[in-house]
């Protein structure tokens, strides 16, 4: 009887074993009443413990920082002297954790630049690195390589208002369907009201006798 009784329950087991677990999906955001005590935000990804009273009341972005103070070495950063970072890297020359991300950032893209800097404007600096089409290199800086793009999207005959042909960004012609109003006029226009102001449409403010955005700026400092 026990031989049987040993059976099933290691036939039990390997059944068990074979269930597939489900997978964690997305995290979601949890929920709290009583919010953050530090910013008193409801919502968080994770809700971590307050050393003060013991309770789960510090939300993760308010976490995030306060490590972010207490990992930090004591005289900051060793090149910018900042006290504060998401992360501190390793210093090769003294090995310990004291570069902030922003110049481990910059020290990296100085590292990832070309002997000559870039083939356009000879900078040597740049977030990132784009390859160059003629000679298979990366030695496009980002700015260059974003003007390079400009040009391409470009409609042929420039933009429908200013006939400019540079632009970092193209917006739809409502009236053609075409994509050809580059961002400068695309965001003078863009709140204009239909009775409004044509003189300077940079930005519409509040009147306060109609409640309605149709004061231009030029006339609001006035």
């Amino acid at each position: 009887m026990e031989r049987v009784q040993r059976n099933e329950t290691n036939g039990g087991e390997k059944e068990n074993r074979g269930v597939k677990r489900k997978r964690c999906g997305k995290k979601t955001r949890v929920h709290k009443v009583s919010g953050c005590a530090l910013c008193e935000k409801k919502e968080s990804s994770y809700w971590y413990k307050n050393t003060d009273t013991g309770e789960r009341d510090i939300c993760n972005t308010c976490y995030s920082k306060q490590r972010a103070v207490e990992i930090a070495p004591p005289n900051g950063c060793a090149l910018c002297e900042r006290k504060e970072s998401s992360y501190w890297f390793k210093n090769t020359d003294t090995g310990e954790r004291n570069i902030c991300r922003t110049c481990y950032q910059k020290q990296r893209a100085v590292e990832m630049a070309p002997p000559n800097g870039c083939t356009k404007c000879e900078r040597k600096e740049s977030s990132h690195w784009y390859k160059n089409t003629e000679t298979g290199e990366k030695d496009i800086c980002d700015t260059c390589y974003q003007k390079q793009r400009a040009v391409e999207m470009a409609p042929p005959n420039g933009c429908a208002l200013c006939e400019k042909k540079e632009s970092s960004q193209w917006n739809k012609n409502i009236d053609t369907g075409e994509t050809d109003i580059c961002k400068t006029c695309y965001n003078k226009h863009r709140r204009a009201p239909p009775n409004g102001c044509v003189i300077s449409v940079w930005h519409w403010c509040t009147n306060t006798e109609t409640g309605e955005i149709d004061i231009c700026n030029t006339c609001y400092r006035q």
